[in-house]
């Protein structure tokens, strides 16, 4: 059964940006081009890049939000939400700038990553770990309330969750056979005075907004609409 190939791919002023791409089709052979762009003259790097690619390749430019974790993100997942049933390879050299930032949202999106080596393109391992499969409904609660306020202390976070304490330090903290959101790497508590605040991490916040690749598409979509409740706050 054939299946279409979309390669996604950050493009910068990297001036070896084609020839990358181009390698990248010897092992991965794409039917479209997603360059995704960012900075000044980025229509005009589009168009340097896109002059050494096929002619028959079909070529879409999508200008980033954002430079950063979050804004990448959120694109490699617009991306495989309007490429349904596609399959999705994300070249993390044609922008060296942005190769690790690449690598990371192919990583948590179980994304096959192609890369540089000695002039040979390598296919990274695909590790896909879904964090929902990992993450109750009621420590995804306690991830939205803590990304709506400020959290100060732990009895704050439990009156909020309408929770008893020491369920919400099982949640937060985890046990020897449950994995815990700090030791996902979700949250970060710190102690002030006598009191331990919570905040999310980069990744917890990327989880909540609905960035980061589930297994579990209903709660995919609830976590995005939740997000975009967020914005307009």
């Amino acid at each position: 059964m054939f299946v279409e190939t979309v390669c996604v791919a950050i493009i910068g002023t990297d001036d070896d940006a084609g020839e990358v791409l181009s390698l990248g089709f010897n092992l991965f052979p794409a039917d479209k081009v997603v360059m995704l762009t960012y900075g000044e003259g980025k229509d005009a790097n589009v168009k340097r890049v896109s002059r050494e690619l096929p002619k028959s390749m079909k070529v879409e430019a999508r200008t980033l939000t954002e430079m950063s974790f979050e804004g990448v993100f959120r694109a490699v997942s617009e991306i495989k939400s309007d490429n349904p049933g596609k399959k999705i390879v994300l070249n993390t050299d044609a922008d060296y700038r942005t190769s690790c930032i690449a690598l990371s949202a192919a990583f948590v999106n179980g994304i096959q990553a192609i890369g540089v080596l000695d002039e040979r393109i390598i296919a990274y391992p695909i590790m896909k770990f879904s964090y929902y499969s990992a993450i109750s409904d009621k420590k995804l609660n306690l991830l939205k309330l803590i990304a709506e306020k400020e959290v100060k202390s732990l009895e704050a976070l439990s009156a909020s969750a309408g929770m008893s304490l020491p369920l919400v330090i099982y949640h937060l903290r985890g046990s020897k056979k449950k994995i815990g959101l700090d030791e996902l790497g979700l949250i970060t508590c710190t102690r002030r005075g006598g009191s331990v605040g919570v905040t999310l991490t980069p990744l917890g916040r990327l989880i909540v907004n609905g960035y980061v690749d589930t297994e579990s598409e209903g709660k995919r979509k609830h976590g995005a609409a939740h997000a975009i409740a967020l914005n307009k706050k």
